[in-house]
């Protein structure tokens, strides 16, 4: 801020605390396992295996490309909606929530591949 100019609005906002930060974490923590609960069946496919990355896999053997490259793939498109947000301050399809879930959740299933898969 220069001297003399007001404050933008997230300037004029109070600290975010240790304890509210936690908060909104947790939030975020029941939302990521909600949507992988919700969504992950689809991907998995095979309930008695409940092979969490079988989606990864399907689509690596139908691409010739390895899970880890589908993986990131996927991620990216989050990130891509996330950095579209940043730059823009607006989402147009889908709650930002869920796009902050969805990139998260794809980072835990990016670091199973790796200690899965290898």
């Amino acid at each position: 801020m220069r001297p003399g100019s007001p404050p933008s609005s997230t300037e004029a906002r109070p600290p975010l605390t240790l304890d509210a930060f936690w908060r909104l974490r947790g939030e975020l923590d029941n939302l990521c396992v909600e949507i992988l609960n919700s969504k992950g069946a689809d991907y998995a496919r095979d309930k008695e295996l409940g092979d969490k990355l079988g989606n990864f896999r399907r689509i690596a053997a139908q691409t010739g490309i390895e899970p880890r490259q589908v993986w990131l793939i996927y991620f990216l498109k989050h990130v891509d909606a996330l950095a579209h947000w940043a730059m823009t301050g607006g989402v147009e399809s889908e709650a930002l929530e869920g796009r902050f879930a969805d990139a998260r959740n794809y980072i835990d299933l990016g670091y199973a591949i790796w200690k899965h898969l290898g």
